[in-house]
């Protein structure tokens, strides 16, 4: 009676040994992440900018992600402050790595990019991202109510501002038909939003940020026509007095 008493325990301490064993393994995976530091930081003396006039000028920029494997070579272009910019082609071709270097996810690798004139690594990056807004093909929302999904990046932002961003983004009228409107709690993949009513191209985000730079990239790609109809309303006063950079493998897919 004994033995077989015993028999269990010992039994789960093996496995215990061995769910320890492995999470130490992935513990140090993990903090191997979190501590993994940026290549691309602010310089000591980095100019903090408030309103960008969204002039960008790309000189003679060359890119790699690896050695002897360059995205992009001698790339040379200017756009002024306001107009519409569309980067059209193939996937692969470099589209999103011009849009990853604007908004400095990289440095470039030679030549340089300029903001009104300005080398953006003499820009501090939180005065420059803060002048850029962007509008992904895939969205992420987090687990709070769409007030604060809308709201993130300026939690400051009052009920007033929110609802014009909304509204800017066709989407009031939906979140008004909600039982709780703004204060209704949607979590990852916009639950228990219907699918296609939080579409990335909809985020009132971009709008409520106020950037002097959008960038939207491939947002009516997987949307049905409708919430396409609506999408192209809402991007024609989302541009409006800012310079846009538009990604897409068709540009007839907006104008």
């Amino acid at each position: 009676m004994y033995l077989g008493m015993l028999a269990m325990p010992i039994r789960a301490l093996g496995m215990v040994t061995n769910m320890y064993s492995r999470s130490m393994s992935a513990g140090e995976r993990i903090l191997e992440i979190i501590d993994t530091t940026s290549q691309v930081k602010d310089k000591p003396d980095a100019v903090v900018l408030d309103k960008l006039k969204g002039q960008v000028s790309f000189e003679d920029v060359s890119f790699s992600y690896a050695e002897n494997a360059p995205a992009l070579h001698s790339i040379n272009f200017s756009v002024q402050p306001g107009q519409l910019v569309a980067l059209v082609g193939a996937s692969g071709s470099g589209k999103s790595t011009i849009i990853n270097l604007i908004l400095r996810f990289y440095d470039v690798s030679g030549g340089r990019i300029t903001m009104d004139g300005i080398d953006i690594r003499d820009i501090s990056l939180a005065s420059l991202r803060k002048n850029i807004g962007t509008a992904q093909q895939d969205v992420f929302l987090f687990s709070t109510t769409i007030r604060n999904n809308i709201a993130y990046g300026m939690p400051d932002a009052t009920l007033e501002q929110i609802t014009a961003a909304a509204k800017a983004a066709q989407i009031h009228d939906f979140i008004m038909s909600l039982p709780d409107g703004y204060e209704t709690w949607v979590g990852e993949r916009g639950t228990p939003c219907p699918a296609g009513k939080n579409s990335a191209s909809q985020s009132p985000a971009p709008s409520l940020k106020n950037p002097s730079i959008l960038i939207l990239d491939e947002i009516t790609s997987s949307v049905d026509a409708e919430t396409e109809r609506l999408i192209r309303r809402a991007v024609d006063e989302l541009i409006r007095g800012r310079t846009t950079f538009i990604i897409s493998h068709r540009f007839a897919d907006y104008y």
